[in-house]
């Protein structure tokens, strides 16, 4: 069996493949080759582990000596705005290098999406706090940094998204074990959890994209600011890892339980992962 690792970073999902008894294993990634190189050195596995560095989208069969029987793509950031595209390559990878009974390792992504109330959680406040810091920038070296200002405006958001804290149960598993979660007591759910998008990349077709919307049904009353996001990564009947992210809303929404809160997954969204004053409410109770 042929294995290809799309990015492969230190090597660890190749090793395990060539443990496994592939016959081949090709490794890519744009960095830490020289390293991944070196652990298969280590632990006995250069002969059956070629490892390449560059771009995926750069290669082809030729490239890479042929096709694929197993293809491990862990390629995912974690994040639903992302991953979006990052679900396009694997598909793209699945055409150009597998054939019909290729193996896509994970098989499936699965998203969720739950409406929060989330005190620490202030958009606003921290959008306007970056206003006024590059302002102060400008007038103390009297030049224009609008640019700046908007180019920091777009990632404000996305990196407001990533979980700090994890494993604040002692039951629940670290970062390193099979997930990550924001701190809990940090938030409330108000919602029934909505699934946003079941990506099987083991079916003939390729899944639909995202919907346009989503509906959350509220089981709880509070101040929605947030959307929290869940990713699930499966192999067959196997969960490899879950992760948490959170997209925030550009007002916040006063919800009663059994009120449906109905917001737009659109180019907006996708843009600056803030759920725009499109959001709505429908008074389903």
């Amino acid at each position: 069996m042929r294995v290809l690792d799309a990015g492969c970073g230190t090597g660890l999902m190749s090793f395990l493949a060539a443990k496994a008894g592939a016959s081949e294993v090709v490794a890519i990634d744009r960095e830490n080759v020289e390293l991944a190189r070196a652990l298969a050195e280590e632990n006995g596995l250069s002969n059956k582990i070629r490892f390449v560095e560059g771009d995926l989208t750069t290669q082809s069969r030729d490239t890479l000596n042929g096709g694929f029987d197993a293809i491990i793509a862990f390629v995912y950031t974690n994040h639903l705005v992302v991953d979006e595209a990052r679900s396009t390559l694997v598909y793209a990878l699945r055409e150009q290098f597998g054939g019909p009974n290729c193996i896509i390792i994970p098989d499936r992504v699965r998203y969720s999406g739950v409406a929060c109330e989330w005190p620490g959680v202030d958009a606003g406040t921290e959008l306007d706090d970056l206003r006024r810091s590059i302002s102060d920038m400008e007038k103390r070296y009297q030049l224009s940094l609008t640019t700046l200002f908007e180019t920091a405006r777009m990632e404000l958001q996305h990196t407001m998204a990533r979980p700090r804290i994890s494993a604040d149960y002692e039951w629940s598993p670290s970062w390193g074990s099979g997930g990550y979660r924001y701190l809990r007591g940090a938030f409330r759910k108000l919602s029934s959890e909505s699934q946003v998008a079941d990506i099987n990349y083991a079916a003939e077709t390729q899944t639909a994209p995202y919907p346009g919307e989503l509906s959350l049904d509220l089981v709880a009353p509070g101040l929605c600011n947030a959307i929290l996001w869940t990713q699930e990564l499966w192999s067959d009947s196997h969960l490899l890892w879950t992760a948490e992210h959170m997209s925030t809303l550009a007002t916040a929404v006063t919800l009663e339980a059994g009120d449906r809160l109905v917001v737009k997954l659109d180019a907006a969204w996708r843009k600056t992962n803030s759920i725009g004053d499109a959001a709505r409410v429908e008074r389903v109770s």
